[in-house]
């Protein structure tokens, strides 16, 4: 499996369609087996798409993107997860544990993806969380 995360600088991207780097991992048996990071500076919202089928991405973890590009990704088969929002990193290890926030407003639940209600210093509770279907 692939997973691809835009990145602002450690963090996931605020949006896709502008985040200059893009890290694409590998997981085999739940684990990072290979990690890179693509400069995407020089790529239009098309040939972001399209890289990630290339790639064979099938879960694309992000800030935001536009609907339209949504629909696109779940075309080409790429599950589509926001908007999360932390360190990369961080964000990685909770998809791979099924622990996966998202800080805004549920949206599609499925199992294993939860959502953190922020309380007065940021701390979830665990309820059911977003994720984009693909259409």
């Amino acid at each position: 499996m692939k997973i691809a995360i835009p990145l602002f600088h450690t963090r996931v991207s605020p949006r896709f369609d502008f985040a200059p780097t893009l890290m694409v991992a590998t997981v085999e048996k739940n684990q990072v087996v290979e990690k890179k990071e693509i400069d995407l500076k020089k790529y239009t919202l098309s040939q972001r798409s399209n890289l990630l089928q290339e790639l064979g991405v099938n879960t694309l973890i992000c800030g935001g993107v536009q609907e339209f590009l949504t629909r696109s990704l779940g075309n080409k088969n790429v599950q589509v997860i926001a908007p999360v929002a932390g360190e990369a990193i961080e964000v990685l290890q909770r998809f791979l544990h099924g622990t996966i926030c998202s800080s805004f407003k549920p949206f599609c639940s499925r199992p294993g993806f939860q959502r953190c209600q922020r309380k007065h210093q940021g701390v979830g509770n665990g309820r059911k969380g977003k994720l984009l279907k693909n259409f």
